[in-house]
């Protein structure tokens, strides 16, 4: 053991650090929530996302595509350090809730739980959730003094994602940005005030061949309720369905229909 790093209680990462981490960790449930369907400008954060603890806020990603990745790096960050606790101790990640392995053969007690034999890989929020319960675990590993650190990089970078920079606040979506904008999944609002950015689309003689300001949310949900397009999955934002659409969908839907009611 390394003396150096560990303080009176063995802890390599102190009290006050555990609390600032499980902090942070309990903040990861708002920013999934936004990293799910911002895509656009819909969500309304700060500048760089809301300040955690003391750390100053993080310098704002580019636009739209870095959202996505945004959630990969996070759940590569709090995997990489679940495994970190998991492995010098020999043993498995559970899924929540359970407290045996699946071959346990003893009796279980009212609150235990065997896992399940075959589970899913776990997902942000349950790698939070675990990180969370088992912090002191993670404290009394050697190299636990660098988590927080690392972790509120990722969880800032990634709030940071959900509001563009200000010098792109009023950049048209076109070319490249909607070759990926097309690619990216969005709700109503987002593909709303993405369309209103691509605006209208002239001939050579100045007449509007594409005209996207009017994919209105009105005119999506209608768009919708007639079978023009259909969602790819649903969501909850601030405890309400929300239908998740592939925006590139939904442009060619609105083209594609014209005589539809549009708003």
């Amino acid at each position: 053991m390394d003396y150096r790093s560990c303080n009176a209680d063995h802890f390599y990462l102190d009290r006050i650090g555990q609390r600032q981490l499980i902090e942070i960790l309990r903040a990861i449930p708002t920013l999934v929530a936004g990293l799910d369907v911002a895509v656009a400008k819909q969500e309304k954060f700060g500048s760089g996302g809301p300040r955690i603890g003391r750390v100053e806020r993080a310098q704002p990603l580019p636009f739209n595509p870095r959202v996505s990745e945004a959630a990969t790096v996070l759940h590569h960050e709090l995997a990489s350090w679940v495994r970190f606790v998991c492995e010098p101790r020999g043993i498995r990640y559970w899924p929540d809730g359970c407290t045996h392995s699946a071959g346990f053969i003893g009796p279980l007690r009212e609150h235990e739980r065997r896992a399940p034999v075959h589970f899913s890989p776990p997902s942000i929020l349950e790698l939070a959730k675990w990180l969370d319960r088992n912090v002191a675990s993670l404290a009394l590993t050697p190299g636990s003094e660098e988590a927080l650190d690392a972790i509120r990089i990722v969880v800032e970078a990634g709030f940071a994602t959900l509001r563009p920079p200000p010098e792109e606040a009023g950049a048209r979506l076109d070319g490249a940005k909607l070759e990926d904008a097309r690619k990216t999944e969005v709700n109503a609002s987002a593909a709303a005030a993405m369309a209103r950015q691509m605006g209208r689309v002239l001939d050579v003689d100045g007449e509007v061949v594409e005209d996207y300001r009017t994919l209105t949310r009105r005119r999506i949900f209608h768009l919708c309720e007639v079978g023009a397009v259909t969602p790819v999955r649903r969501t909850k934002i601030r405890g309400k369905d929300s239908p998740v659409f592939i925006f590139g969908q939904l442009l060619d839907a609105h083209l594609a229909h014209p005589s539809l009611e549009s708003a």
